[in-house]
This record gives C-alpha cells, sequence and structure tokens, in this order.
C-alpha cells in the first residue's frame, strides 16, 4: 500500500517496478499512480473517493478483477 503522501522518485520508482516483477498487489491513493506500477488506486473524484484499476498491474501478480469490480469504478486500465 502506497499512501497519498509518498511521492514517486527514483528510489520509490525502482521499489515499485520490483514490486511489479516479483507479484506483490500495489495499492495506492493519489492521482497517476495507476499509471506507476498500482494494480488499484483510489482517488477523489466529483467530491468522493472512488478507485481506478489497472488489468495489467494486477496481472503481474497473478489477479484478474470481477466484472462486477469493473463495473464500480472511475476508470478501468487494460494495458
Amino acid at each position: 500500500y502506497i499512501g497519498k503522501n509518498v511521492r514517486i522518485t527514483g528510489g520509490q520508482g525502482v521499489i515499485l517496478k520490483k514490486a511489479r516483477e516479483t507479484g506483490f498487489l500495489v495499492i495506492a491513493e493519489s492521482e497517476g499512480m495507476i499509471s506507476h506500477g498500482a494494480a488499484i488506486n483510489f482517488v477523489h473524484r466529483n467530491e468522493g473517493l472512488r478507485f481506478e484499476l489497472n488489468a495489467s498491474n494486477a496481472s503481474h501478480a497473478n489477479l484478474q478483477f470481477s466484472s462486477r469490480l469493473e463495473s464500480m469504478s472511475a476508470a478501468i486500465v487494460l494495458k
């Protein structure tokens, strides 16, 4: 889990890459983290808390999202 106060710099980027390579599920809560390796990312949208999903990042942890979970998400990234 990567909290909203964590900024991704060179060192943390290496950690995210290693987590992805070894099959860890990465969950985060800041804008843009879905493109930095998070499979699930919590974001504030429309004055509420929503989540984004990245199917490619989840597949590195040998996971698939259910269609029901996908239907509740704010965004789904397939690549």
